[in-house]
């Protein structure tokens, strides 16, 4: 296996909706509820029409980093079956795991389990309000991570082939990984326009340099295995199998594979990039009554052009004997297995689209929304939906709804919570602090709080944190 290859597995097994969403520490803390509370920096990962909203003069963001993932089985379950129990000597020994296990664990797991790592590192961010201009905007992020969907039928295979007739399917593995970073140039600002009850109409654009540096994307993928009786005689059983995968993948030359007799390239956070392309974000922001305010953009539109290191791995493999006791029989089930193995091959260049996602959203204040002004002054109030429209590189096309909280306990001690749902990573329930010096802030936050409550079972866990420096 080459070292890219060994990179690609631990991100994905070390653990999406991802880009310009974890960066931003505060939207973290409320479930990601980020379309239209999000303000100043935060605006350009989301809707770049909220730069023109002012605010302070210039922010600058110190390096803040987020990191998520999610994995198979809890930390009861991985103890509980696969640390192995002790035996007479002391020692620790394999556990045998009987019927009522196998159930136990299957019934743990969803059909397709997805598995992930997501890491979004903002190395750098500045914003500037001019009032006669608008609002400006630059960052440069690092997205780095990995998914994999793996079938439940992985794990029955696992457990062991049922010789008295089984099915088992694998055509929705989907496994993927990938390092960009993106330089965005963002501006947004209110325009003299208004549409019927909506004023104070924001409207701006974020213009994204993309540098590409390592990718693994699973363009097709096909397999079943299946062991099923004659009709004719049930005593007699068939195997067939027919397995089509294809992975296409680009790397920067650190993380290439090593050739025979050449040196390896030393690792370098700024290397020269595999691929190259463009983004872009568009974004509408507007007040619909005092104290309320929505928002609609979408975001992330273009793709990354992959041209170094381009290689591609096939799977191609087929069999069906229909006598397994044929003298035969045991060639053709040694050449299936060995055609599972695949092959690595030099590819020309492709092309990944970005994750491009729609996004809506509502802000509440409740000390200026007159049917909340019952609440506590200091409390604000946000819920998004965002729609996936591709599932290009950590993507997922199932909608997303959250919503998000965030209340003054001192003008400097800010706590926000949120709950979401959907985006393929079922419930969350979100816990955020700060420490706000006008000047300068701190904030940390994870949208996966059950972990500390149970923190046995959990599957999910992420964390970030962030500091901005103000004037």
């Amino acid at each position: 296996m080459n070292r890219y290859s060994v990179i690609c597995l631990c991100l994905l097994v070390s653990a999406a909706l991802t880009a310009g969403e974890r960066w931003n520490i505060r939207g973290l803390g409320m479930a990601r509820t980020v379309n239209a509370g999000a303000r100043g920096l935060d605006a350009l990962g989301s809707n770049p029409a909220a730069l023109g909203l002012g605010g302070r003069v210039v922010e600058f963001a110190l390096p803040s980093v987020s990191v998520s993932g999610r994995i198979m089985f809890g930390l009861d379950l991985y103890q509980k079956y696969f640390t192995g129990v002790p035996a007479p000597d002391g020692s620790r020994v394999a556990r045998y795991l009987t019927d009522q296990d196998k159930e136990d664990l299957l019934g743990a797991i969803s059909d397709l389990e997805t598995n992930m790592l997501n890491a979004d590192v903002m190395l750098a961010g500045l914003s500037v309000f001019i009032p006669s201009v608008g609002g400006i905007g630059i960052s440069v992020v690092d997205h780095v991570g990995g998914r994999a969907f793996v079938p439940k039928d992985y794990m029955r295979l696992i457990q062991g082939f049922d010789m008295e007739g089984s099915q088992y399917d694998f055509s929705d593995t989907d496994v993927s990984g990938w390092w960009y970073r993106e330089l965005a140039f963002g501006f947004g600002r209110r325009i003299p326009v208004k549409l019927s009850t909506l004023r104070d109409i924001h409207v701006g654009a974020s213009l994204k340099f993309l540098q590409g540096f390592a990718v693994a994307t699973t363009e097709r993928s096909r397999g079943s295995v299946s062991n099923v009786p004659d009709p004719a005689n049930p005593l007699q059983y068939s195997l067939r199998g027919d397995v089509e995968f294809l992975l296409r993948r680009a790397a920067v030359d650190f993380l290439n594979e090593a050739r025979d007799g050449e040196e390896g390239t030393d690792f370098t956070p700024f290397p020269a990039p595999a691929g190259t392309g463009l983004g872009l974000d568009l974004g509408i922001l507007a007040t619909v009554s005092d104290g309320m305010t929505a928002s609609l953009s979408i975001t992330d539109l273009g793709s990354i052009t992959w041209k170094q290191n381009t290689t591609q791995f096939a799977i191609d493999a087929a069999v069906d004997i229909t006598d397994l006791t044929a003298d035969s029989s045991e060639q053709r089930l040694e050449d299936f297995t060995d055609a599972l193995v695949g092959q690595s091959v030099p590819s020309g260049e492709f092309t990944t689209a970005l994750p491009t996602r729609l996004r809506f959203g509502v802000r509440v204040d409740a000390s200026k929304f007159a049917p909340l002004q019952f609440l506590p002054k200091d409390l604000v109030l946000a819920m998004d939906y965002t729609q996936g429209l591709n599932r290009s590189l950590g993507n997922c096309v199932v909608p997303r709804m959250s919503i998000g909280a965030e209340y003054l306990v001192a003008s400097w001690f800010p706590v926000r919570t949120g709950f979401a749902l959907g985006g393929g990573e079922g419930a969350r329930w979100a816990m955020g602090w700060g420490f706000d010096f006008g000047n300068y802030s701190f904030d940390l936050a994870t949208d996966t709080f059950s972990m500390i409550l149970t923190p046995r079972s959990f599957q999910m866990a992420s964390f970030g944190l962030g500091m901005r420096v103000r004037f």
